[in-house]
Order: structure tokens, then sequence, then C-alpha cells
């Protein structure tokens, strides 16, 4: 049975997070309609401070002036003083900002191929085997993907012919595909996570309160 996924951007730390809700796995929650991760929910470890900011962001203070930036917007009282800033401040400090637009991470694209049911377990292991020793996957980002495809048309008869069965192209087409496009992503993302804004000690900006 397929469960439906649903992908959320934390505000934050601008991950991607997969809540699953039929099976209660639950990663990322919205307060006052701000995505924010909380992984732990679920049983997974977190690297971010992102789930502090979840209860001071449900009381947000609208519409004053920050004192970083002198401009009037909705401010957060931060967790650990009682002094407030907005949340494009907010973020910047603790977590970074960039003024280009946030490309897609790969946990983001599209994978094609779990409507191809009728590929065995066993069928499938064999062919990652395969597919690890015969192609060079390495900087794949910097192929193109017609170039990946002639890379296994001209390994075709290499393999074992059920691997070359239309039905089986069909997968692997989508499948390269999707190794494809997800290592571009993943070295869009690590670009754009360079161009960061971000300040160092990570702490309030007057009284230097650490989170």
């Amino acid at each position: 049975m397929a469960y439906i996924e649903e992908k959320h951007i934390c505000y934050f730390c601008e991950d991607c997070f997969v809540n699953v809700p039929e099976q209660d796995h639950i990663t990322i929650e919205k307060y006052n309609n701000i995505w924010i991760c909380h992984p732990e929910l679920a049983g997974i470890p977190s690297f971010t401070y992102c789930y502090k900011f979840r209860e001071p962001c449900n009381n947000l203070i609208k519409n004053k002036e920050c004192q970083v930036c002198l401009t009037n917007k909705d401010l957060i009282k931060l967790p650990t003083c009682s002094h407030e800033i907005c949340l494009d401040c907010c973020k910047t400090i603790y977590f970074g900002s960039s003024n280009l637009q946030r490309p897609k991470s790969w946990e983001e694209i599209e994978d094609e191929t779990s409507d191809f049911n009728d590929i065995t377990d066993e069928q499938y292991d064999e062919y990652h085997e395969w597919r690890e020793k015969a192609y060079e996957l390495k900087n794949i980002e910097n192929k193109s993907l017609d170039d990946l495809l002639n890379i296994r048309d001209n390994l075709m008869s290499e393999r074992p012919e059920w691997m070359n069965t239309s039905y089986f192209i069909e997968f692997e087409n989508k499948d390269i595909k999707y190794l494809h496009e997800t290592a571009i992503a993943e070295k869009e993302f690590e670009n754009y996570k360079k161009t960061m804004t971000t300040v160092e000690n990570k702490c309030c900006p007057f009284c230097r309160a650490n989170i």
C-alpha cells in the first residue's frame, strides 16, 4: 500500500521534510502558518535548533518595529531571552538567509519509478549492482541526460535480457532521470547555501544570549 507523502520546507533551515500522516510519521508542523521542522518527533536526530522557535512563532507580535533592521514587521520573542526581533532578522542571525531564490533540494525531486510494481526486489538488487559497476556515476550532474542514456544503450549487450525489455527500459529511463535530477539539485542547493548571510555567534544581538 502506497502512503501519501506531504513535503514541506522549514522556514528556518530551508530543508525539505516529509510527513506521512497515515503512518503518524510527522517531522514538520505549522505554527502560525510557518512550517518548522522537528524531526525528533519521528525519532530522527535533529541537527538544528528550529524546533526552539515553534512556540514563539505561535505568539508573534504584529506590526512592530524591529530594532535590528528598523522596519515594521511581525516580531518573534527569542527563546532564550526577552528580546524581540523580526522573523527575517531571526532567520539570518540563527540560520542564515540568501537574496537568491531557493532552488529545489534533492528531496523535492519527484521519483517516477514507484509505479513499476512488476519489478521484484531481487531484480532491482541485481540491476542496482550492475548499474554501480557499469555506469560512470561520478559527477553525473555535469553530464546531460542524453549522455547517460547513451552510456546505458552502449552497455545493453553486456547485461541480462530481462533488463532490456520495454517495460524495464521504461523504468530505467525514469530511474536515470531521477538520479540525474537529484545530483543536479544537490549541487545547486549546496551552492545556494554558500550564498547565505550568516552570523557566526548565533546569539541575541542585544544581550548575547546563546541559543
